[in-house]
């Protein structure tokens, strides 16, 4: 089972890594393989006097990955998520008072049950994490 789940881990990072490096990826492989390159994909082979040398190609090739790059970025923002954490500091609460905490009987019964003893603090809105 662990292999498993290391096999899988691994394979999702190559795909993502591969997906991150495409641009680099088209620049290695024209660089390597210039002549390739210009035989696959140039378009002008008819029009040598351009000397493009499959530049045009290549810059197509990049602008399209960085478009694809572009959307997938606007899907991000679009996706976002927004966390709200509520912060209490102190408990507010009514509590026993100190004097009927210590002197409760063995029965827990005292005439008076409970003092007003209630911390007065400012309550304050939620705080938003973007």
């Amino acid at each position: 089972m662990l292999l498993r789940r290391q096999y899988i881990s691994i394979c999702l990072s190559l795909v993502i890594s591969l997906f991150t490096l495409k641009s680099a990826l088209v620049m290695t492989y024209y660089i390597t393989f210039t002549e390739t390159f210009i035989g696959n994909y140039c378009v002008n082979k008819d029009r040598p006097e351009l000397n493009c040398d499959g530049k045009c190609e290549l810059s197509k090739l990049l602008e399209r990955n960085s478009s694809e790059q572009d959307q997938q970025k606007d899907v991000m923002i679009m996706t976002s998520v927004e966390i709200v954490f509520y912060l209490c500091k102190s408990d507010n609460h009514f509590n026993l008072s100190k004097d009927l905490r210590e002197n409760q009987s063995a029965f827990g019964f005292t005439p008076q049950l409970y003092v007003f003893d209630y911390q007065k603090e400012l309550i304050k809105p939620p705080e938003f994490l973007i």
